[in-house]
């Protein structure tokens, strides 16, 4: 029996401003199996770090590109 393979995302969100003065990204790039459910972590809190810091200072971020396969 053939196994169903899920399709991985690639993705790239944009902070709303850098995370600090002297940390000044903008960007970060992962990758999920599920999108949704890997934006609602970083939305939480339970992301990568770097989202993990733009959650607790305050910073937003936008998905501003998807790359499915």
């Amino acid at each position: 029996m053939k196994r169903k393979q899920n399709k991985t995302h690639v993705y790239l969100l944009h902070f709303d401003s850098p995370i600090s003065e002297h940390h000044t990204c903008q960007h970060y790039i992962g990758f999920a199996e599920c999108l949704q459910q890997r934006i609602a972590q970083h939305r939480r809190g339970d992301g990568a770090r770097l989202t993990q810091v733009a959650k607790e200072r305050g910073i937003g971020f936008r998905v501003v590109r998807d790359w499915e396969g």
